[in-house]
């Protein structure tokens, strides 16, 4: 297969006991594909993306789930729950792995750290409250609100309602992330459309409105250049950032941007800009060798 890269998101595992992940480190990582194989479990889709970790200079093997058009990692809390399961994976062809980040992209979010029981049970709920939301009239279609008035919906929404250009942009800093990710498998970088103000009213009158708030993005400014969260650069798909800036309490870990970046960052979110004095630079991220973990299930060995 030819050479294939993806961005993936890490969750932070936040155990302190023996069973704490050390790969879960809450960044992204970029990851070169071997192959990728599916499998079904009752009715949940299944991904297993084998490749090698160029982030953390390592063999990975990784479990995806397809939500809408929006690939996501799934973080297990065990790994050897997937023994668990008469699971016989294919490998895909190396054309159904290009239709499939052609269609879904090459930057997957992750979800919270979870089980594969879980993930089927938020399937099956999921399409009931589809069924259910068909039964009752006007579809439900979930807004995001800003501050300054910008409006957006899931970019898998957009195309579900064959809204031109249906990505706009990769993250938003959402207020009710708890419930939204626990709920309805969003958790920030997802992709988004921007709504003009005819798009918003066509869709208020034929759709039942979910209303979720928007939070503003930080932005320091320091000596006439501009630094963001690392979160935000790197759930932009601005790169990867191998100096982090700290300019103190909570801007200790901070990414310097670029003219292009900062008019990305000003024309999608409500910006606080904040002047404030360096601190320090920080280098490279270390490295540390990752933990060796249970042997395949038929096809693959999973580095979690």
């Amino acid at each position: 297969m030819k050479k294939i890269n993806i961005v993936v998101s890490f969750p932070l595992d936040r155990r302190t006991d023996y069973s704490r992940n050390d790969l879960l480190d809450g960044t992204n990582h970029e990851i070169e594909v071997d192959q990728i194989s599916t499998f079904d479990l009752d009715n949940q889709h299944f991904y297993i993306v084998d490749g090698f970790d160029i982030t953390r200079d390592c063999g990975i093997g990784i479990l995806l789930i397809r939500n809408g058009n929006i690939l996501r990692k799934v973080p297990l809390l065990d790994y050897d729950e997937l023994n668990r399961y008469p699971i016989t994976p294919r490998v895909l062809e190396e054309s159904e792995v290009q239709s499939l980040l052609d269609r879904n992209g090459y930057y997957i979010s992750a979800m919270p750290l979870t089980t594969i029981s879980n993930v089927v049970a938020q399937s099956e709920q999921e399409q009931e409250q589809s069924r259910t939301a068909s039964n009752s009239g006007k579809q439900r279609i979930m807004v995001f609100y800003d501050m300054e008035g910008r409006k957006f919906i899931l970019s898998s929404a957009a195309e579900y309602l064959g809204l031109s250009r249906p990505r706009s942009i990769k993250y938003l800093p959402l207020k009710n992330l708890t419930d939204l990710a626990q709920n309805h498998h969003i958790y920030g970088p997802d992709w988004y459309r921007l709504l003009s103000d005819a798009e918003y009213d066509w869709i208020s009158r034929n759709f039942d409105i979910r209303r979720e708030e928007v939070d503003n993005v930080d932005v320091v400014e320091n000596q006439d250049q501009y630094f963001v969260k690392r979160p935000i650069f790197e759930n932009n798909n601005f790169g990867f950032a191998h100096a982090f800036y700290n300019f103190g309490d909570d801007f200790f870990d901070c990414v310097q941007i670029d003219g292009s970046q900062k008019d990305i960052i000003d024309t999608y979110y409500t910006t606080d800009y904040q002047k404030r004095r360096l601190i320090r630079i920080d280098g490279d991220p270390s490295r540390c060798e990752p933990e060796s973990l249970p042997e395949d299930i038929n096809t693959t060995h999973f580095r979690r």
